[in-house]
């Protein structure tokens, strides 16, 4: 009996040791990077660079702060907004999420290969897939999350090549975002 027990231990740690180690390159450099600020934590393959933008919009000002990381051929970029309160009595969270998507589809001027609506913790959101034309027609997927008045925008850029896709996954899959307490 003790002797089966450690036989099937053995096994199992030998069953872990070896899909920790197939994981390993792929996991090779990511991290989670989190947000307080932005109260977001998600898996990134590097550091993003912090930046900040501010537009006049017929609300008022809508500051944006983007995280950003590029190695190579491929992006992830996340990006919030908080929309002033008179945006979200006048139109319905549907309708902010649509309106924020089809701006991010315009500008990126390519053909738009997805765009369904789903949820994400119970909050209206968007996922997209559509072509990066400034970008050597590279394949983007995207979604876009209005949780309270906060908005959420997180674009996977990677090059159209076998294995390259599990990486736009991770990213958007790892996302988590918390509510204002």
């Amino acid at each position: 009996m003790k002797t089966s027990w450690i036989l099937a231990s053995s096994l199992a740690a030998g069953a872990l040791f070896a899909a920790a180690a197939q994981s390993a390159p792929e996991s090779a450099g990511w991290r989670v990077f989190t947000s307080d600020e932005g109260r977001f934590r998600v898996d990134m393959p590097g550091k993003p660079v912090e930046t900040t933008e501010t537009r006049s919009t017929i609300v008022g000002s809508l500051t944006g702060y983007r995280f950003e990381f590029e190695q190579d051929d491929s992006f992830f970029l996340v990006e919030y907004r908080d929309l002033p309160r008179v945006a979200t009595l006048f139109m319905s969270s549907k309708s902010l999420v649509a309106q924020a998507t089809d701006g991010l589809l315009d500008y990126a001027k390519g053909p738009v290969l997805r765009n369904e609506e789903i949820t994400v913790d119970g909050e209206p959101a968007r996922a997209l897939r559509y072509t990066v034309t400034n970008r050597d027609n590279q394949t983007a997927r995207a979604r876009v999350i209005l949780a309270d008045r906060r908005l959420y925008l997180l674009i996977a850029g990677v090059p159209d090549k076998a294995g390259e896709e599990t990486k736009a996954t991770r990213f958007l899959d790892s996302f988590e975002f918390w509510k204002a307490p």
